[in-house]
């Protein structure tokens, strides 16, 4: 049995871009395993996604962190 293979299928040259966030990594970060709870999942937290021609779901880090609510910037520092 081997590994499944990246799920690199969206970009041309079969590379993916970094700011996305793959199906496969989405599952193994919010423990689901079915892709209808995933995207309900999403939805919930409103987080926008996409879903691939091959019905893949995919988003990316800026969509997930604001719908989490983490902020990706630096506060500024008035002196």
């Amino acid at each position: 049995m081997s590994a499944a293979a990246p799920d690199t299928d969206r970009f041309p040259g079969n590379t993916a871009h970094p700011a996305v966030v793959t199906e496969e990594t989405l599952f193994a970060m919010t423990g689901y395993k079915r892709s209808g709870d995933l995207r309900t999942y999403l939805t919930e937290k409103r987080i926008p996604f996409q879903v691939g021609k091959q019905g893949r779901v995919w988003t990316t880090t800026d969509a997930l962190n604001k719908g989490l609510g983490v902020s990706n910037t630096t506060p500024e520092i008035v002196f």
